[in-house]
């Protein structure tokens, strides 16, 4: 049977239902911490289609499709992590499975308010990540690594300003300069 990505976590499993983005983001991202996500490697072992060399990552196109590389080995997705830790002021290396980047991206935050807070960052990246998949795949689209980071800001921006009420107290351009201080002021 397909092992889970993240074996450790039970309990972190259990917490990412407490995060507050939608919850469809949430089950995506726990499907995928799951490693039960229709990536192409999961097609082929439940039998819906056989392997061929056409069915790389839509990103690169230089290896199968996994969960594990669409979301993190890929050079396209390593990037957009980048950016979302520069973004965020996130000093953290990629480590090497989904797993062990969900769990550090929980543990290293001790403050109440921004522990609160954390996972929207992690759900607007795969997020993101999975519906241009999804773009290229389904409709031929070609997508930019440039719009990516934008996408992310201005999905978790959505995202917070729902469970504000729609009352920021800051602009877009304050989100996307500094979204920890935005966070912080409530």
């Amino acid at each position: 049977m397909d092992q889970p990505i993240l074996d450790e976590g039970a309990d972190l499993l259990r917490k990412l239902w407490s995060s507050f983005v939608p919850p469809r983001i949430i089950f995506l991202s726990w499907r995928m911490l799951q490693n039960r996500i229709p990536t192409i490697d999961q097609l082929i072992v439940r039998g819906l289609v056989f392997s061929d060399p056409h069915l790389s990552c839509p990103f690169c196109s230089t290896t199968l499709e996994s969960s594990q590389h669409l979301f993190l080995e890929c050079e396209f997705s390593r990037n957009v992590w980048h950016n979302v830790f520069t973004w965020t002021g996130i000093r953290l290396e990629l480590p090497s499975s989904l797993g062990h980047l969900f769990f550090l991206l929980r543990s290293m935050f001790l403050d109440k308010v921004k522990r609160k807070w954390r996972d929207i960052f992690w759900h607007a990246t795969i997020w993101v990540l999975w519906t241009n998949r999804n773009e290229i795949v389904f409709r031929n689209k070609t997508v930019s690594h440039f719009d990516f980071p934008y996408q992310i800001k201005i999905i978790s921006w959505h995202w917070w300003m729902y469970r504000n009420g729609c009352r920021p107290g800051f602009t877009f351009a304050a989100w996307c300069f500094d979204p920890w201080l935005c966070i912080l002021r409530g």
